[in-house]
Parts: structure tokens; C-alpha cells; sequence
């Protein structure tokens, strides 16, 4: 403390909420994904305007390396073989399921460096992240992906006494969505 109630605090913002829990599922996987993201974008930022501050000064600078993580965000992202380009390419498959969207992943990317195929299970795969290595267990993965209202929030919605939830917010009918379709439309006009 110092004099007069006066105090000294350091406040600290940790924005890297990295999982690894015992069984990692697709929650996990979804934040560790953000989480590299926000890693890349913090690494690039913070290094390239550093680079432009020693440039703009005159301060000569050594090439400095800096860890990158540029190809694990690959092994998320990239076009029909990312883990994410599967798993909603396995979403509109008639016969979509878990275990088929993990052979797809192990199959697409089992030569990656940030990927590892499981020894044990033919549901689990291993993501070599920048902050450690991540087996996740796929069971679920397809449900938990599909953006779809749960059921006691569906109900509540249609139950709504607002007429802006109910016409606005959720259509119901195919002659709802003509309607909607046609008054905005009109309103568009005047």
C-alpha cells in the first residue's frame, strides 16, 4: 500500500483461453481453433509493426525468427481437406456421421505435421497445436456443428407474444416466408 489509501495494482487481460481437457470435444476444438487464430494474428501484428518502428527510426535489425503457427491454421482452414472443410462436407452427406468424418480427416491429412492419426480409436485424432499437442474425440462433432435451434428455445420462439420474434425472427410457414417476401418488398417501394 503507500500513503493517504493510495494502492498499487497490476491488472492482467489473458485472452488465450487454450483448452486441453481430458476428453477434448468439439467445443474445445472450436476455442483452440480461435485461439490460434488470435495467436497468428497477435504474432503477425505485434512483429511486423515492430519491424516498421525499427525501419521508420533508422535502428538496424537482425532478422529475428519468430514461432508461426500459419500451418496448423492450414490444417483447419485449407479448401476440401481442412478439418473444417470435411466436417461440413460430412454435414450434407445423407449418411454423414463421426466416424466417417474422421477417417476423411485422417485420411486428407495424415501427412501433415500438425496432424496425428489415433493408435487407439477410429473417433480420435491428435492436432499438433502452438501451444501443445490435442487429441479430440470426433463423437458428436456433426451434431454439435449443425446450427440448429434446440428445441425448448424453438418452442419458446414460436410461443413468442412478439409479433417481431414471430414474423421477423421466424418463419414457420412457406406461405409465412411469401408473405415476409412481399411485405418487405412493398415496404421497399413506398
Amino acid at each position: 500500500g503507500g500513503t493517504g489509501g493510495a494502492t498499487s495494482s497490476v491488472g492482467i487481460l489473458d485472452i488465450f483461453g487454450f483448452e486441453i481437457m481430458n476428453i477434448n470435444e468439439f467445443e474445445q476444438l472450436c476455442i483452440n481453433y480461435v485461439n490460434e487464430k488470435l495467436q497468428h494474428f497477435f504474432n503477425k501484428y505485434t512483429f511486423d509493426e515492430e519491424i516498421k518502428l525499427y525501419d521508420r527510426e533508422g535502428i538496424e535489425l537482425k532478422p529475428t525468427e519468430f514461432s508461426q503457427n500459419a500451418s496448423v491454421i492450414q490444417l483447419f482452414e485449407k479448401r476440401a481437406v481442412g478439418i473444417l472443410a470435411l466436417l461440413d462436407e460430412e454435414l450434407i452427406r445423407p449418411t454423414g456421421n463421426d466416424k466417417s468424418f474422421c477417417r476423411k480427416v485422417t485420411s486428407k491429412n495424415s501427412q501433415h505435421t500438425n496432424f496425428e492419426k489415433s493408435r487407439f480409436s477410429d473417433i480420435e485424432f491428435t492436432v499438433r497445436h502452438f501451444a501443445g499437442d490435442v487429441s479430440y474425440c470426433a463423437d458428436g462433432f456433426l451434431d454439435k456443428n449443425r446450427d440448429r435451434l434446440q428445441d425448448n428455445l424453438l418452442s419458446c420462439i414460436k410461443n413468442s407474444s412478439s409479433d417481431f420474434i414471430k414474423r421477423e425472427l421466424y418463419i414457420t410457414r412457406e406461405s409465412d416466408i411469401t408473405a415476409t417476401i412481399n411485405s418487405t418488398e412493398g415496404t421497399k417501394s413506398s
